[in-house]
């Protein structure tokens, strides 16, 4: 699983064809997973104005990236929730409905 690394507002590695983006928007809220097409998820990322904090990760296959989902949310996470949430559901500048994610 490769992490990508966020310079200059630009993604490094955004050449691979997934992502997975993990990001909180509270100190109380879900951990989420934002998974699917890079272009779709930077474009949906960058419509956000608030996040606390997140992370990139970057895939060649989506095979590969079905791995690291499992990967990420094996990690232990205190007080919140894994949510994932195909890009393809997530509305451009909205936080993602808890409805169309679910739970890891």
């Amino acid at each position: 699983m490769e992490r990508a690394i966020y310079v200059n507002e630009r993604i490094d590695k955004i050449n691979k064809t997934f992502s997975v983006c993990w990001f909180v928007f509270g100190p109380n809220g879900s951990c989420n997973l934002i998974v699917g097409d890079t272009i779709k998820v930077k474009q949906y990322w960058e419509s956000l104005e608030v996040s606390f904090d997140f992370h990139w990760y970057v895939f060649d296959t989506n095979e590969q990236m079905e791995l690291g989902i499992k990967e990420i949310v094996s990690e232990p996470v205190l007080f919140m929730t894994w949510m994932l949430y195909k890009v393809e559901d997530c509305t451009l500048g909205k936080v993602s409905d808890e409805k169309l994610g679910r739970v890891s």
